[in-house]
């Protein structure tokens, strides 16, 4: 199952343990949800295979990525799912030795909402902020 909801700090033996920001959201009572991973495109579809939360970063050089798009279904607004598909997109980016320029207005706000990822940010763009 590719979008289930991790209520636990451990997952399976061979995966990553939960970081301890997302630890942090669980203890507040949230859950996580497992998305499926492509080069430069985090997502979850429904049991229907209907696409229910999205991230896109095309690459925008060798060294940069952008972030122009977040999508999350109305059924779960309010949940904390673009939050997560954020933390996921920055897990992602840094594994890819990258930077990243935001032109997704909710990246934008929420980069400004955590300026502990801001390091993540190409330096001429964070340096306009």
């Amino acid at each position: 199952m590719k979008n289930r909801f991790l209520p636990r700090l451990q997952r399976g033996r061979n995966q990553n343990f939960i970081s301890a920001h997302k630890w942090e959201f669980i203890e507040k009572g949230g859950c996580f949800m497992e998305f499926t991973k492509e080069t430069n495109r985090i997502f979850a579809k429904d049991a229907a295979g209907k696409l229910i939360a999205e991230i896109t970063f095309p690459n925008r050089s060798a060294t940069t990525v952008d972030i122009n798009h977040t999508f999350v279904d109305d059924s779960l607004r309010g949940q904390g799912v673009a939050g997560q598909l954020m933390l996921a997109a920055i897990d992602a980016i840094r594994a890819q030795g990258k930077k990243a320029i935001v032109t997704c207005p909710y990246a934008v706000g929420w980069f400004q909402k955590h300026p502990e990822f801001s390091a993540l940010l190409d330096s001429e763009i964070s340096s306009n902020k």
